[in-house]
């Protein structure tokens, strides 16, 4: 019986290739950052900046990491219910890991700066930011903070350390208050390698977005009943 439950987890690899070099990754990376960072943080209202900004960006993405998602497509078709299955224990694992950085920061009052903004922006443009959240935020995020950093380096301790990192404050970064914001960098870092482990383990940027999906929609609902 186990042995079983263990093929069934077994996903099919399609070879992990580098379909840019190293440095090109990098860059994609440092000119996605530089872009949201500015507009997240000079902007007199980031919330609103951010929804300008993370469209564009959002559809360079799409075109440069077009190669990666027509392949990465083909091989989840074929093997839909292995992926998907393997995407909602990915989806119970981020959980667990939110949960986790939720209790870590039990003692600190108050929501995350980037939560306040997220939730007022969702209220004042519910429609928009509903598809923002559930569609543009989970392929754009998995596409920089995983696929472009595992292109980056072959360390998977490099890997899953930026992926992390940098998942983590990019999330702080929106009404940024130092050092306020560091307390609120574990709720965000803890999901983040989760999602760097979901990628590691299906070699298929859809794994990582279809989890991320789940964990935003439900997101959603929760801000709609609340």
């Amino acid at each position: 019986m186990m042995k079983k439950i263990d093929d069934f987890f077994k996903l099919p690899v399609l070879e992990d290739f580098y379909d840019y070099r190293k440095s090109v990754h990098f860059a994609f990376f440092a000119v996605y950052a530089v872009v949201m960072f500015s507009f997240m943080t000079f902007s007199p209202n980031p919330a609103n900046a951010t929804l300008i900004a993370a469209p564009l960006m959002f559809f360079i993405l799409l075109y440069l990491y077009r190669k990666v998602l027509l392949n990465d497509i083909k091989l989840f078709k074929k093997h839909y219910e292995q992926y998907i299955t393997f995407s909602l224990a990915g989806a119970v694992l981020i959980i667990a890991l939110n949960f986790l950085g939720n209790f870590i920061n039990v003692w600190i009052e108050g929501a995350a700066p980037n939560q306040d903004a997220a939730v007022e922006a969702f209220w004042r443009s519910p429609i928009l930011m509903a598809a923002y959240i559930t569609i543009v935020v989970p392929i754009s995020e998995e596409l920089m903070f995983r696929r472009a950093i595992r292109g980056m380096t072959k360390s998977k301790l490099v890997y899953y350390s930026l992926s992390a990192l940098l998942f983590g404050l990019a999330h702080i970064i929106i009404n940024f208050e130092f050092p306020y914001s560091f307390a609120f960098i574990f709720t965000y870092a803890l999901p983040g390698l989760g999602f760097a482990f979901i990628y590691d383990k299906s070699k298929n940027i859809y794994c990582p977005i279809f989890t991320h999906l789940i964990i935003n929609v439900m997101s959603v609902i929760g801000l709609i009943f609340t």
